[in-house]
């Protein structure tokens, strides 16, 4: 019983990590820009997103590799976005 629900709270925080991620590309897409954000700390962000990832397939837990490749996905949207901004607004 208390596997299960440390499985359910690990990929509830997962998605919360995901959520906060989200939140920040809400905040560049209102503001029109990406000037405050670092691309060297995104993509260190999103190669130890990557790594991790591996970890957890090794591991072979369902919970925590759905959970990642939640977050994976929203990343590597907000990385996107980071770039066309900072692309877009480039002089």
């Amino acid at each position: 019983m208390f596997q299960l629900f440390v499985d359910y709270a690990s990929f509830i925080a997962l998605v919360m990590l995901a959520c906060a991620v989200g939140s920040q590309m809400f905040k560049i897409h209102t503001r029109g820009s990406a000037e405050d954000f670092s691309l060297l700390a995104i993509s260190m962000r999103l190669t130890a997103i990557l790594i991790i990832l591996i970890k957890m397939i090794t591991l072979r837990d369902v919970f925590l590799i759905s959970g990642q490749c939640i977050l994976l996905f929203v990343y590597v949207l907000y990385a996107v976005q980071v770039i066309y901004w900072k692309r877009k607004f480039r002089i």
